[in-house]
């Protein structure tokens, strides 16, 4: 899973707080670093839906936020749902 570093992407998200979209600054098999107004909190759980580019692949995923940071959020992938 890898996209070039100029692409921005999009993530549907959707905490218990209700849903928002986040801007995926960084992305790995791992993990992912987003960028949002809503405020988060450490290990606060997360699903994230985001469409990956040049594809028609979907990634489906629940983690939590294991990083916070000025500028966004480090979230921890949990489960990973293929389609």
């Amino acid at each position: 899973m890898s996209f070039a570093k100029n692409q921005m992407l999009t993530a549907n998200c959707e905490t218990s707080d209700g849903l928002f979209s986040a801007s995926v600054k960084d992305l790995s098999q791992g993990g992912a670093f987003i960028q949002t107004k809503r405020k988060l909190m450490l290990e606060q759980e997360i699903a994230m839906t985001i469409s990956l580019p040049n594809s028609e692949e979907v990634l489906m995923v629940t983690g939590e936020v294991a990083r916070t940071a000025s500028d966004g959020y480090g979230v921890e992938f949990k489960i990973i749902f293929n389609e």
